[in-house]
């Protein structure tokens, strides 16, 4: 029997088309996270490469390990502005991890 098979059913097409833009909308969704999670990743190892140019690589390995978790963007931010403003590795350090107690 022609035009009786699940294809023509109007429920299960509507069905499958709300099933489809969900998932289209989830792709989506996650795509973006990980775009962002990605920037940040970014903007985290620019920090590092900063902190290293202005202090040493030590400083930039222990900068690493307090942002390495770090996806809030006010947070990267104020550790690019610490950079500029301490005038030693230790102060950076410490100053980027009492932001980090606070925050928390």
């Amino acid at each position: 029997r022609e035009g009786t098979g699940p294809d023509h059913d109007p429920l299960l097409r509507a069905h499958r088309r709300r099933g489809y833009e969900h998932g289209h909308e989830r792709g989506i969704e996650r795509g973006h996270a990980r775009g962002l999670e990605h920037g940040r990743a970014d903007e985290r190892a620019l920090l590092c490469r900063q902190a290293a140019r202005k202090f040493d690589d030590d400083t930039a390995q222990r900068l690493a390990v307090l942002l390495e978790q770090t996806s809030d963007a006010d947070r990267l931010a104020q550790a690019g502005v610490l950079i500029i403003e301490c005038e030693t590795g230790a102060e950076l350090l410490d100053r980027v991890a009492d932001d980090t107690a606070r925050r928390t």
